[in-house]
C-alpha cells in the first residue's frame, strides 16, 4: 500500500512539474510573439533579429533566415506605419521534443504605404519556433 501511494505522489509531483514548464515555455512564446508585433510597428531590425533562430528555414516558402530579414526590411522601407493584431492563439508544443513548438493564430495587418494607401491582410498563420540556448526563437512560418 505505500508503494502505490508513493507512486502516485510521485505521479502527481511529475505532472505538477511538468504543467508548470508549459505554462512557463506558453508565457515567454507569448511574449516573443509581443516582441514581433511591437518590433513591426515600430520598424525595429534589431529587435526582430533578435526573435528569429539563426535555423529559421521555411519548407512552404524556401525562405531561410536572411531572407525573411530582407522581406522585414522591405516592409518597413515601403510603409509609413504598421498595425499587427493576434487572436485566436494556440500553442502546441512538440511531445517528443520539448525544445519545439507551433503557434497557429489569426492575424491582422494593416499597413500605410508611403505613397498614403493603405493595405490590409486578415490571414490565419502557423508558426514554429525552437528553443536554443537563448530561449523560444521563430524557426519557421513568417
Amino acid at each position: 500500500m505505500k508503494i502505490k501511494t508513493l507512486v502516485l505522489f510521485i505521479i502527481l509531483l511529475l505532472t505538477v512539474f511538468s504543467c508548470n514548464k508549459k505554462n512557463e515555455d506558453d508565457v515567454t512564446i507569448r511574449k516573443v510573439l509581443g516582441i514581433r508585433k511591437i518590433a513591426l510597428e515600430e520598424g525595429d531590425f534589431i529587435k526582430y533579429k533578435s526573435i528569429i533562430s539563426d535555423d529559421y528555414f521555411d519548407k512552404k516558402k524556401n525562405e531561410n533566415k536572411d531572407r525573411v530579414l530582407n522581406k522585414f526590411k522591405g516592409i518597413i522601407a515601403n510603409t509609413i506605419d504598421r498595425k499587427l493584431n493576434f487572436s485566436d492563439i494556440t500553442i502546441y508544443f512538440d511531445k517528443q521534443d520539448n525544445s519545439r513548438a507551433t503557434v497557429v493564430e489569426k492575424i491582422y495587418l494593416e499597413v500605410v504605404m508611403k505613397n498614403g494607401k493603405k493595405k490590409y491582410l486578415k490571414s490565419k498563420e502557423k508558426i514554429d519556433l525552437i528553443k536554443d540556448n537563448e530561449g523560444w526563437k521563430i524557426a519557421g512560418g513568417l
